[in-house]
């Protein structure tokens, strides 16, 4: 009975068009698409670390300031992009289904892609890659932070501290820090190549061992030959007159600028690395140590169908959310043949640039794909698929709705990297170290409509006219003096009577660039806050609370118009026809959040002083003194079509001008940073 309805069911997807795919080739779908994902994680480390390699070799030649974080480099900036949306168009051309899309509901079950047992990113060292893995576009954004974030401490530890008083100089040292630039970066990118193709042997069932050792039974040899180029290529040039790592005549770590202590991380399988830098064998042992650490771990995260759970070493203090349980010394041979059929080629350009905006003695820089209107360098991707889709002349409009807050975007850390706050998707952080104020929720349910004038898949974001009524469910437009979101509380914790409530306001037009194709997004949002000090009050709802979808509707609990007729699409009652009293409003202060971006945003200061007239007293950020860098992760939407909603996050991190109320910014610490995650979804229409 059963077969008869195997056969039954066969010949009725027939007989309507639909291909039913025999199981070698849903075998050979799923070994393309683990193969795919495995190699193109690599393949980011590699690229990662080459192009911040060369722009760290750009300072140690003095081509380059010696403070400009190189995720500011326009040139670094643009490779970084170009990689990030290599590894998501590789892909989604291998795990996203017939139209090789990853996340509009044809992808290949988690399960072909080996993820099956993975809920959530595994993060690396507490580093926030923490996401949902639903998708296979999840599986892209996990590996990217992975990968990236283990590709900057690897870059940090050996060259981060370099002394730069030589830079430029053509000096003995000089020349060493060159060589441990380029011996270093070269071998993190041999050692991410070899065992990838260690692992990628063993999803072929060429064998099942871990990798590297015994692994394929070449990548120990080919390893080894890697660390003799990497001890060779350093103590040519900082070894002294016998050129060897010995301690004649050796450069000190001290002299080079290197840390006097290695970190204390743990490849997988081997002791911490922890200990002094006091020689120049030590040096090159401390390098080789973080090297294994950061790219076995970065690796790894690629196939937990082989290595499951996530090694706690990569992950110190925390808890792996993979539950598989499948041993290392275990495979499925899976068939080794793949066979494409193509019907037709299409090419998409996709638009990536890059943005650094110092703010006073800080610099800000956004990273991973992002697009500004001040530069638009392109890259040109021809992929072959079995399916084209054609939008089209484009969608001409994009609505962004706010979500739910959850998970983490992004943190801040003190001068040495340490972690002091991670930040909640759909998080608002303010003010400078002495801030008083408690990371707030953004409040969900608001929708912005943006237009869009797109050219193929790369759309140019333009801002949307006056839609009447204003005070109403409906979306909200962009262009100056319309409304961004709902009134938003910021309540005050040690002294309540000073808390405020801020109603956003475009200052500016919005513009910015997306992709429709990988969902990349930078968007230009100027903002004119209106701050209101309503103490205990707060900001006045609605008392009819709803959705987007089911909009609620009551009366105005207070504020300008009270006891007057409200509809409100947050389920807190907030809304834009509830303003405070006018007599209430002390100031209104430009907020600028451009770029809100899909990518990272990223705010470094030596001193804590991260914005203009931000005071010596009021250094770091949101409540912590020690504060020197904050970031906040965005997340792309993914391929984009007509009428279907998909998930999106944007990062921000800015500054917050001082409201001319003194005890409202003492409280806060104004003028000081500010970083916000803002979860949601795109909607693209015509």
């Amino acid at each position: 009975m059963i077969k008869q309805c195997i056969v039954w069911s066969t010949m009725a997807a027939a007989a309507i068009g639909v291909e039913i795919a025999s199981p070698t080739e849903a075998r050979a779908d799923a070994l393309a698409c683990q193969r795919a994902i495995a190699k193109a994680s690599a393949a980011y480390v590699q690229g990662r670390t080459k192009a911040l390699a060369r722009c760290q070799d750009g300072k140690v030649k003095g081509r380059i300031r010696p403070d400009d974080p190189c995720t500011g480099d326009p040139t670094t900036l643009r490779s970084l992009e170009s990689l990030w949306v290599g590894l998501f168009a590789d892909i989604n051309r291998n795990c996203g289904g017939a139209n090789r899309d990853c996340g509009d509901g044809d992808d290949l079950p988690l399960a072909s892609s080996g993820w099956a047992d993975v809920t959530t990113c595994p993060d690396f060292e507490g580093r926030g890659c923490t996401n949902t893995i639903a998708t296979c576009t999840d599986i892209s954004t996990c590996l990217q932070c992975i990968a990236g974030q283990a590709v900057d401490q690897a870059v940090a530890t050996y060259a981060g501290e370099f002394a730069s008083d030589q830079f430029g100089t053509s000096s003995a040292v000089n020349g060493c820090q060159r060589a441990i630039n380029k011996g270093a970066s070269k071998f993190i990118r041999s050692r991410s190549k070899i065992l990838q193709k260690c692992w990628d042997a063993r999803l072929r069932g060429s064998h099942s061992n871990p990798c590297p050792d015994p692994g394929d039974g070449r990548a120990t040899r080919s390893l080894a030959k890697a660390e003799t180029r990497k001890i060779n290529t350093i103590c040519r040039s900082c070894g002294g007159p016998d050129r060897l790592c010995n301690g004649v005549g050796d450069l000190s770590p001290s002299a080079i600028g290197f840390a006097a202590s290695c970190p204390a991380v743990a490849p997988i399988g081997a002791a911490s690395c922890a200990g002094p830098v006091a020689t120049l064998t030590d040096l090159v042992s401390c390098i080789d140590c973080v090297a294994n650490f950061k790219t076995d771990c970065a690796d790894v995260a690629a196939v937990p169908q082989l290595v499951a759970p996530y090694p706690a070493t990569c992950n110190a203090g925390a808890t792996t959310t993979t539950s598989s349980t499948t041993s290392t010394s275990t495979t499925t041979t899976i068939a080794t043949t793949t066979t494409t059929s193509s019907t037709s080629t299409s090419t998409t350009t996709t638009s990536t640039s890059s943005t650094t905006t110092t703010t006073g003695p800080a610099t800000t820089t956004t990273t991973s794909p992002s697009s500004t209107t001040t530069t638009a360098p392109t890259t040109t991707t021809t992929t072959t698929s079995t399916t084209t889709t054609t939008i089209g002349g484009g969608p001409t409009i994009l609505d962004f709705t706010t979500g739910t807050p959850g998970g983490t975007c992004g943190n801040s850390r003190n001068a040495s990297g340490t972690i002091l706050k991670n930040f909640t998707c759909g998080g608002l952080n303010i003010g400078g170290g002495g801030s008083v104020i408690a990371e707030g929720p953004v409040p969900r349910g608001s929708t912005n409509r943006f237009g869009l004038s797109c050219a193929g898949t790369s759309c140019t974001v333009t801002p949307t006219a006056a839609i009447p009524p204003v005070n109403t469910a409906g979306p909200d437009c962009t262009n100056t003096g319309c409304n961004f979101g709902t009134p938003l509380p910021i309540p005050n914790p040690t002294l309540q009577v000073i808390s405020t409530c801020v109603v956003n306001k475009w200052g500016q037009p919005a513009g910015g660039t997306v992709d429709l194709g990988t969902g990349v997004a930078s968007l230009d949002i100027p903002l004119a806050s209106d701050v209101y000090l309503t103490g205990l009050a707060l900001c006045p709802k609605c008392t009819g609370t709803g959705t987007p979808g089911s909009p609620g509707t009551g009366t105005c609990n207070g504020g300008a118009r009270n006891g007057q007729a409200c509809t409100s699409t947050n389920p807190d009652g907030l809304t834009r026809d509830c303003l405070p009293l006018a007599a209430t409003y002390i100031g209104t202060i430009p907020v600028v959040l451009t770029p809100a971006t899909t990518g990272t945003r990223t705010s470094t200061s030596a001193t804590g002083q991260f914005c203009p007239n931000q005071s010596t007293g009021g250094s770091g950020c949101f409540g912590s003194s020690q504060c020197r860098t904050i970031t906040e992760n965005g997340s792309p939407a993914g391929a984009l079509t007509v009428g279907t909603p998909k998930n999106v996050t944007l990062a921000s991190t800015f500054c917050i001008p001082a409201t001319g109320n003194g005890a409202v910014d003492g409280s806060a610490a104004l003028p000081g940073p500010g970083a916000i995650s803002l979860p949601g979804t795109f909607t693209a229409s015509n």
